[in-house]
């Protein structure tokens, strides 16, 4: 991820309950904008998803953790080619 020029990313079955800022910055170089749903722990060691935004390319506009989902709507900054 650090050598690509990603805007967005979404990883599944993190099997983490949180993450520190520091594991996050160590992802990219660039600034994102972190959201995460923990993994619940019910189904044994899996679950948890982690979602990232590029700050310079878009604006979150709505992210909300539910249940069993992590929902996030997003306007592209980006200036029209």
């Amino acid at each position: 991820m650090r050598d690509e020029r990603i805007d967005i990313v979404a990883i599944q079955e993190t099997m983490r309950t949180e993450f520190t800022l520091s594991e996050l910055e160590w992802l990219s170089t660039h600034l994102f904008a972190w959201h995460w749903l923990p993994s619940s722990g019910i189904a044994g060691h899996s679950g948890g998803i982690l979602l990232g935004v590029k700050d310079v390319t878009f604006e979150a506009l709505l992210a909300s953790i539910q249940a069993l989902d992590l929902q996030a709507d997003s306007v592209d900054l980006s200036p029209d080619e």
